[in-house]
């Protein structure tokens, strides 16, 4: 019995209230499930009824390697899923938060909705390649945002991927809008595989059909924003005018992207929740791989307020401080200094 508990939709024992006739048994399967892809294990020890239990997790010192030996990914592949846009609608923060770091890690731009209306708002402003949807959503459940977004001329296109801790409801009961349909908890490489494929099949045909894409700058830029919707909105404006964005939601996941990514463009939120923009530039200028970037801090100051920045920029390190949110002529603008 002790073993079973791991199973996904198994409860052990009576259900005494109204929070264990809620449960749905997958909150230990989802944890082991965890602790394999780290390349660790779970185990249980109980003594008798009323005395409690003893959870152990063994995690290994090294980085896990993947469920199935593959080869290290190319450059190309992993620039091609960064301008790759993906949005995932989950109320539960550690199941969204093991699909939002496995998404990040293969490279995805991501952007994090807890509730149905809440996505529905931003994503009028958005044109996602893929969207996650849980189906127990509060308020709207997962099916009845599906049915809605399909209908929005900038989501009819995108990948729909249910996540469930429920099985697909049959096609008797009603047809739903998903291309899949994933029950928690999920098989992250599995997931990874879906979204890689299809998409990358999907763009394959839209490039057969299109004829020569328009020529784009290939200036890569770091976005440094702790607000996830406004980060997507200012990272599809980037793209728009062709450039390769890395997204980082804190000032030191912004320094750890840098060295690798070796941005021209760096753009940063003046107050991080880790740290002040002002600081993570000073930090960027003394890394030689972005040194000579050009630094931008993003700041809801007024306009007067920013002027008087400007006058002290250069010796606080940044080049230049601009309005947020960003505007497409800014963009525009900046796109064209940095190409001359």
């Amino acid at each position: 019995m002790v073993q079973k508990i791991f199973e996904p939709f198994t409860r052990v024992g009576p259900l005494s209230d109204s929070r264990g006739e809620a449960s749905l048994g997958i909150g230990l399967a989802l944890v082991k499930r965890l602790v394999e892809l780290h390349g660790g294990r779970i185990s249980v020890e109980s003594g008798c009824p009323g005395t409690g239990s003893e959870f152990l997790v063994r995690l290994p010192t090294e980085p896990a390697l993947s469920d199935q030996p593959s080869a290290p990914e190319t450059k190309p592949a992993l620039t091609l899923r960064r301008s790759r846009s993906i949005v995932l609608v989950e109320d539960n923060s550690d199941v969204a938060g093991a699909i939002v770091v496995a998404l990040k890690q293969a490279g995805y731009r991501v952007t994090l909705f807890a509730d149905a209306f809440s996505a529905l708002a931003a994503l009028s402003d958005m044109k996602p390649h893929a969207i996650l949807l849980d189906i127990g959503l509060p308020g709207m459940d997962g099916y009845e945002l599906a049915a809605k977004l399909r209908k929005e001329r900038n989501c009819r296109d995108a990948l729909f991927i249910a996540i469930s801790g429920f099985k697909r409801r049959q096609a008797a009961e009603a047809a739903d809008d998903f291309d899949h349909y994933f029950t928690k908890p999920v098989n992250l490489s599995s997931l990874l595989n879906v979204l890689g494929s299809t998409l990358a099949e999907a763009e394959q045909t839209t490039a057969a059909t299109a004829g020569p894409a328009p020529e784009k700058t290939s200036l890569q830029v770091l976005l440094i924003e702790d607000h996830a919707a406004l980060s997507a909105a200012m990272a599809e404006l980037l793209n728009r005018e062709g450039f390769e964005v890395r997204t980082a939601f804190s000032g030191e996941e912004g320094l750890k992207f840098a060295s690798d990514f070796r941005p021209q463009l760096i753009l940063c939120d003046l107050n991080l929740p880790d740290m002040g923009g002002q600081e993570v530039v000073r930090r960027l200028r003394s890394n030689p791989a972005t040194r000579h970037a050009y630094a931008v801090i993003l700041t809801a100051l007024s306009e007067a307020e920013i002027r008087t920045f400007n006058d002290e920029a250069t010796k606080l390190g940044v080049d230049e401080f601009i309005r947020k949110p960003l505007m497409p002529e800014v963009v525009h603008s900046l796109a064209g200094r940095l190409k001359r």
